[in-house]
């Protein structure tokens, strides 16, 4: 039931730009040990980027993107005829190759574009198989006392898209979002953020994922904040949000929210501290079955730079989660983990985490309903560079949900071996 608003508070800020906020309000799916990777300023990784990107010279550059990974098994729990789950393990692996593009408008504009094509290839899961895309375009940096960020994209992934099922779906998010600051001196700023999200599921009558289609939808988010940075480089924020989500589908759970919002970020030389922290207040639109959500959701990461290279992060989330399971609205997913990357050998790295967690299944009212699903989960990953622009990398994670509903515990195993060609991540803008 789409509806669009735009909050009055923010109308003058919309005269600023394009103003787009961070991706989906409510994630489906948080990859275990994901949440111990650290924060950093996109535009300074965009600046380096440029820098290093292999062709051009002076305002323009460009940058192949060539990646063979993820090769390895995937292991599965799978249904069996007479009712009975068994972990079936299938080989997988990814190619991919796209570009990278670089303009420099001014001495601190930088407009950025990628694209890219993957090929995902299954031995035994034929309706798997196939290629997806990603596109986008943005702009980064200053004008000025206004610092900017600004990007539209399109990203077609497959991946497990639910916690509730360990199930590979391929989807697509469609996005417009970004982020103004506004300096206003001797320490103080201004952010206005906002954005449109669109998430749909690819291909769902061949993949077999026509139930995962009732999580379709349009998500709006606007939002002003005022901060604070310390001589000390601790930088603290407190705000106000506006948000909005339409469900397509026809199990139909849109609703609108508020929020006040705050967040902390520090970074030392052998200590970081990252926290965003949100009390929400979530109701229905009318004729939709979500009821309403009232509560503080949260992630936070400790990181700390040890001796010899070790360098442990402590982590948490609390964040809500869309269910499929028809007799409640949403889940409560909290999180906590801790992780550990240190050196192997001369120039190995290796990092290792742990986790645990809880899935709370909640009511339209609110109500805790009878199931609970609690995570365990843990692995390690080894990354070896053999040149400047070829990398080696294996893992090994494991990830299960033992639940206290009948039938419902699941659980999967990942065994990844792969070369990663290409200069800088395999992220979009570097």
């Amino acid at each position: 039931m789409p509806q669009r608003f735009a909050p009055r508070f923010l109308v003058p800020a919309l005269t600023l730009g394009f103003l787009m906020a961070p991706a989906l309000l409510v994630a489906q799916y948080t990859v275990p040990g994901s949440l111990a990777e650290l924060p950093s300023d996109r535009k300074e990784r965009v600046e380096q980027a440029m820098r290093e990107a292999r062709w051009g010279s002076g305002r323009f550059r460009l940058d192949p993107w060539i990646t063979l990974s993820d090769g390895g098994y995937l292991y599965e729990d799978r249904v069996q005829p007479d009712g009975s789950t068994k972990l079936e393990g299938d080989f997988t692996a990814t190619a991919g190759a796209g570009l990278r593009t670089y303009l420099r408008a001014g001495s601190r504009l930088i407009l950025a574009a990628h694209g890219k094509l993957d090929y995902l290839y299954w031995a035994d899961h034929d309706e798997r198989r196939g290629s997806l895309g990603q596109f986008g375009a943005g702009l980064f940096g200053e004008a000025g006392r206004l610092g900017m960020e600004i990007t539209a994209t399109r990203a077609e992934t497959q991946n497990l898209l639910t916690a509730e099922s360990l199930r590979y779906a391929p989807h697509r998010v469609d996005e417009a979002r970004g982020e103004l600051d506004l300096q206003l001196g001797r320490g103080l700023f201004l952010r206005f953020g906002g954005g449109e999200s669109r998430f749909r599921l690819l291909d769902p009558e061949k993949q077999g994922t026509v139930p995962f289609t009732q999580l379709d939808r349009d998500e709006q988010r606007l939002s002003a904040a005022a901060g604070y940075r310390l001589r000390s480089g601790l930088v603290v924020t407190f705000g106000y949000e506006e948000s909005t989500t339409d469900f397509v589908a026809q199990r139909d759970r849109s609703n609108d929210g508020t929020a006040v919002i705050a967040s902390m970020a520090w970074q030392a030389a052998r200590f970081s501290l990252h926290g965003s922290f949100a009390r929400r207040e979530m109701e229905s639109q009318a004729g939709s079955t979500f009821g309403s959500f009232e509560g503080t959701t949260y992630r936070v990461q400790v990181g700390l730079g040890g001796r010899r290279g070790f360098s442990p992060v402590i982590y948490a989330q609390r964040e809500l989660a869309y269910t499929l399971d028809v007799t409640s609205s949403y889940a409560l997913d909290e999180r906590r983990g801790i992780s550990l990357g240190f050196p192997f050998g001369h120039r190995a790295t290796v990092t290792a985490f742990y986790e645990t967690g809880e899935l709370e299944y909640r009511r339209a009212t609110g109500e805790a309903t009878h199931r609970r699903d609690d995570l365990t989960a843990w692995g390690a990953t080894a990354e070896l560079p053999l040149r400047r622009s070829l990398r080696f990398q294996t893992g090994y994670r494991l990830v299960e949900y033992d639940s206290n509903l009948s039938g419902a515990s699941r659980r999967t195993r990942q065994i990844v071996i792969g070369i990663a060609f290409g200069t800088g991540s395999r992220g979009p803008w570097y």
